[in-house]
């Protein structure tokens, strides 16, 4: 566990042992925002997908607790945005880091934070949820809220992709309904995949 920074919150172990598909919504334009209560699998949401409260995920997002434990990250099964209601810190799953290479599958390694959703993705699998779908996960131009994304963003993305697709059994994850995804790395499913697909 060298490297691995800890904090408050319960321990993610407590999650571990999920099995099954689940979605990540990401924040590219594509993302299918009308119809994310068709979902019917696990869901990681994260940054701006909090604003959909219809929705029931478990949200990945950065806190401010302090100059001890500054951008810390949470799962929290809720759709509240953690920066504002620090009243509810103790309801989440303390998610570790390390800085100690680009890409784990445990937790008692911590987790690379190459970007919100690569680090939602290193917790899915150490959570043992398998197949992986990606929801607006596009790389590049406006995110669903209009905002833009930062013109690094495929390349710096990828790099990290093709780390981690080195430790992955085939079709384990996928690019769902982005066509002009600029991932290069995994291949494409369709959203009803994700809609009809629990037993």
């Amino acid at each position: 566990m060298s490297g691995v920074i800890s904090g408050p919150g319960k321990p993610l172990s407590e999650l571990a042992g999920q099995h099954g598909p689940v979605a990540i919504l990401c924040n590219g334009s594509s993302l299918p925002t009308a119809r994310l209560d068709e979902i019917v699998v696990p869901t990681f949401g994260m940054n701006r997908t909090w604003r959909f409260p219809s929705t029931y995920y478990l949200a990945l997002e950065t806190a401010w607790l302090g100059a001890d434990y500054k951008g810390d990250y949470f799962l929290n099964a809720t759709t509240f945005d953690i920066k504002k209601r620090p009243a509810n810190h103790d309801r989440g799953w303390r998610v570790p880091l390390s800085y100690d290479a680009g890409y784990f599958e445990t937790i008692e390694d911590g987790f690379f934070p190459g970007s919100t959703g690569y680090l939602a993705f290193q917790v899915a699998r150490a959570l043992g949820f398998s197949p992986i779908h990606f929801l607006g996960l596009d790389l590049g131009g406006p995110h669903f809220d209009g905002s833009e994304s930062w013109p690094g963003m495929a390349e710096h993305q990828n790099r990290y992709f093709r780390i981690a697709a080195a430790f992955l059994p085939p079709d384990s994850v996928f690019i769902c309904e982005s066509p002009d995804s600029r991932c290069d790395v995994f291949p494409h499913s369709r959203f009803g995949e994700i809609t009809s697909c629990l037993s």
